[in-house]
């Protein structure tokens, strides 16, 4: 206690105000509660389940439709955000690849009916010159 009556009076011969003290730490109680374990809510649900008073045949079925109505719930809640998800995802990435794909499918006809046609008319230039029906177009007299 001289100390910090000794401490004090210096304080005030040079005009300063201290807002906080050290002090010695206070001793520490027996009587708080210190957490020593790990907790384990699966372990504190089946000790919890065990405890209950009701018959065991009455809290088996109880605590297998809460264990049912949390997993149906959690289940639900799952599928809603999987569905929500796979709309966004469709609304962002599916009309550039339908777009990528008819673009790719409209280069596909065009090859395919160009082939075609040109073997088509060749089959048929063939087939006039080999009947003597060859036409000769008639011009303009312009």
């Amino acid at each position: 206690m001289a100390d910090e009556d000794l401490i004090a009076r210096a304080d005030s011969l040079m005009g300063r105000r201290r807002s906080f003290m050290p002090s010695a730490p206070a001793e520490l109680e027996e009587d708080l509660p210190v957490l020593e374990e790990v907790f384990d809510p699966q372990a504190a649900l089946h000790a919890a389940r065990s405890s209950a008073t009701s018959a065991p045949g009455e809290s088996q079925s109880a605590e297998g439709e809460g264990e049912r109505d949390v997993r149906e719930a959690w289940r639900q809640q799952m599928v809603a955000q999987f569905a929500s998800w796979l709309e966004d995802w469709a609304r962002r990435e599916l009309p550039s690849l339908v777009h990528r794909e008819l673009g790719m499918f409209e280069s596909r006809l065009v090859d395919e009916l160009s082939a075609r046609l040109d073997a088509e008319f060749a089959q048929r230039r063939a087939q006039l010159e080999a009947s003597g029906e060859h036409r000769t177009i008639p011009t303009s007299p312009l």
